[in-house]
């Protein structure tokens, strides 16, 4: 059997949503725009190798308190348990 869909859009607005102070007010939104910005800083091949390094190590300094945490856990559910 077919559903029949008696959805019709009128095109009324039930409620404004453009509210005031809020950073899209008064323009339509646009998708995804790039970034263009011509002051953004450029990074020597030496900056990106830190940064990426750095990104690194923090990323394996969250992991590891993560397993030691949980190693502590299992430490405990098998000596109290």
């Amino acid at each position: 059997m077919k559903k029949k869909d008696d959805f019709y859009d009128d095109g009324r607005t039930i409620a404004d949503m453009d509210v005031e102070g809020m950073p899209f007010q008064g323009r339509k939104l646009t998708p995804h725009k790039k970034n263009t910005d011509s002051d953004a800083p450029q990074l020597s091949p030496r900056e990106q190798r830190q940064l990426v390094v750095s990104g690194m190590l923090a990323g394996v300094l969250i992991a590891s308190v993560f397993i030691i945490a949980a190693a502590v856990l299992i430490l405990i559910l098998v000596t109290f348990g």
